[in-house]
């Protein structure tokens, strides 16, 4: 009976071991695909990396006096008057997102 307890024992182990080794590799698989859409982001970003440091330092440094309204209001005025014609811009410009790089 020992002989049946211990190989129980083993193969319980050994399935707690199996189990934990799936969950790390979902989890590495996760990691793989965040960084796989990083990657494709940023070589989309590449092009308008410029222009999205430029609207970043103009909103930090002049914007922060206004209401979120005005806020807007301005950095399309600058968009459409002054970096578009000269840059290639996003049209979805966040500064939260190009401040803060989560990962969901």
């Amino acid at each position: 009976m020992s002989e049946l307890q211990s190989r129980t024992e083993r193969l319980n182990s050994l399935r707690s071991t199996i189990e934990k080794t799936q969950s790390m590799l979902k989890l590495i698989d996760n990691d793989i695909h965040h960084w796989e859409e990083q990657v494709k982001q940023g070589k989309l970003n590449k092009k308008t990396a410029i222009t999205d440091a430029l609207q970043s330092s103009l909103y930090i440094c002049y914007l922060s006096q206004f209401n979120i309204d005005q806020r807007q209001q301005l950095l399309s005025n600058w968009q459409t008057k002054i970096l578009q014609k000269i840059l290639p811009i996003r049209s979805n410009f966040n500064l939260l997102d190009i401040l803060i790089n989560e990962k969901g």
